[in-house]
C-alpha cells in the first residue's frame, strides 16, 4: 500500500519538512491552507494530505456535480466533507498500487462518501465542526459550467481529463511564480507564447525574438531551459492525454515524494542537494519515478511501492547500484546484533590471548 509505506520511508531516509511548525502548503495554490484540528499529529501525513488536496479537490468537485447532480452548494459541502473525512479517518491509507490506479481509488472512496451522506439524508455544512478548507470554488464553477456542457464523456473519464487539466494549470502556475521570484519573467513570457499559444504567429523563434528584442539562439536557450523547469511528464507536457498511462501516475508520485522529502515543490536540483539526510537510495527512487521517459519511470505504482518495501527492508533496490561499499555498509546495518556478537567474541579471544601470555 504505497501511502501506508511513505510514513516509515521518510522516517527512515530522511524528510525535508521541519515538525515543529505546521508543515508548508503547496506554493503553487496559495488559495489553499489546511485547518484540520489534527495537526498534532505526525507532520508526513498533514504534509501528504495537502498534496494530495491540492491535486484533487478540483475535479472531485467537478465531477459531484456532473455525476451525482449535486447544485452549487451542495457540491462545496460535498467536497469540503469528503476531504474532511478521509483524512480524520485516513482513509487514503488503506491504497493498494496492486489493485487500482490511487485516482481511481480516490473516486471509489468519493462515490462511497456520497452515497452513505444521501443515504443517511445529511446535509453537510461548511464550517461548524468540520474542518475547513479555502479553496476557490467560483473559478471551478465557471470551469465546470465552461466544459462540462460540451463534454460527452462518461462521468470516470470526465473527472481523469479535468485532474488531468488541473495539473496543468497548477504546474504552469507554478512556473510562472518559480520564474518571477528568479528574475526570469522573460523565459516564462516566452513559453507562454511558443509552448502554450495557439496563435501561429509565434510559433518560430524569429518572430518571438523580434518581439522580445533577442536572437533566435537566445529564445532557443531560454525556452530550452524553462522546459526543463517545467518537470511535468514529458507525454503530459506535450498535451499527449491519450499517452497517459499508470506510468503518468508514478511520475506524480515521484512527485509527492519529492515534496516530502525536500519540503520543495519537484525542479532541477537533486533530493540529496537540498536534504543532506536523503539517502542515495532513496534519492534515487524519487528521480526514476519522475524520469522525463515513459519507459524509464517504474511500470506501476506497485512496482514504484515494492521498492520502496525493499528499502524500508533494508534490501537492494531497483533504482539504485550499491558500491561494494554500500553492500557492506547495508549488512551490517541489518544485522547489527550479529555483529556485535561477533565483535563481542573477537574481543573476549584477543583478552584470552594477552593474559595468557603473562
Amino acid at each position: 500500500m504505497f501511502c501506508a509505506s511513505l510514513w516509515p520511508f521518510l522516517a527512515r531516509h530522511g524528510s525535508g519538512h521541519r515538525y515543529r511548525r505546521r508543515p508548508t502548503p503547496l506554493p503553487h495554490h496559495k488559495s489553499i491552507r489546511h485547518r484540520s484540528r489534527t495537526q498534532h499529529r505526525s507532520g508526513h501525513a498533514p504534509a501528504c494530505f495537502e498534496t494530495i488536496l491540492a491535486s484533487y479537490w478540483k475535479p472531485v468537485y467537478k465531477y459531484v456535480r456532473l455525476k451525482w447532480q449535486a447544485n452549487n452548494e451542495d457540491a462545496k459541502d460535498l467536497t469540503q466533507g469528503f476531504f474532511a473525512n478521509v483524512f480524520e479517518k485516513n482513509h487514503f491509507a488503506n491504497y493498494d498500487a496492486g489493485k487500482a490506479s490511487f485516482q481511481t481509488f480516490v473516486r471509489t472512496c468519493l462515490d462511497g462518501f456520497i452515497a452513505n451522506e444521501r443515504k443517511a439524508g445529511k446535509r453537510l455544512k461548511r464550517g461548524g465542526d468540520r474542518d475547513h478548507f479555502q479553496l476557490d470554488f467560483i473559478a471551478a464553477e465557471q470551469e465546470f459550467a465552461l466544459h462540462a456542457a460540451a463534454s460527452d464523456l462518461n462521468p470516470e473519464d470526465y473527472f481523469h481529463r479535468e485532474w488531468v487539466r488541473w495539473m496543468f494549470s497548477m504546474a504552469v502556475e507554478t512556473l510562472r511564480r518559480r520564474c518571477g521570484e528568479a528574475g526570469r519573467t522573460v523565459h516564462f513570457q516566452l513559453f507562454e507564447s511558443y509552448d502554450l499559444s495557439d496563435n501561429e504567429a509565434n510559433h518560430s523563434y524569429a518572430s518571438l525574438g523580434r518581439q522580445f528584442g533577442l536572437e533566435p539562439a537566445t529564445v532557443n536557450n531560454y525556452l530550452a531551459a524553462t522546459r526543463r523547469d517545467f518537470r511535468l511528464p514529458s507525454e503530459q507536457a506535450r498535451g499527449e492525454v491519450d499517452r497517459l498511462d499508470e506510468r503518468s501516475d508514478v511520475y506524480s508520485l515521484g512527485a509527492v515524494l519529492y515534496f516530502l522529502l525536500t519540503d520543495r515543490s519537484p525542479e532541477s536540483v537533486s533530493p540529496r542537494a537540498l536534504n543532506p539526510k536523503v539517502s542515495k537510495a532513496a534519492e534515487a527512487i524519487c528521480l526514476k519515478a519522475m524520469s522525463p521517459a515513459s519507459a524509464s519511470r517504474y511500470e506501476s505504482a506497485a512496482e514504484l511501492s515494492r521498492d520502496i518495501g525493499r528499502l524500508l527492508d533494508e534490501e537492494p533496490v531497483a533504482a539504485y547500484r550499491e558500491s561494494a561499499v554500500e553492500r557492506v555498509g547495508r549488512w551490517v546495518s541489518k544485522n547489527r546484533f550479529l555483529v556485535l556478537l561477533v565483535l563481542a567474541y573477537l574481543l573476549m579471544r584477543i583478552f584470552f590471548i594477552f593474559t595468557s601470555r603473562r
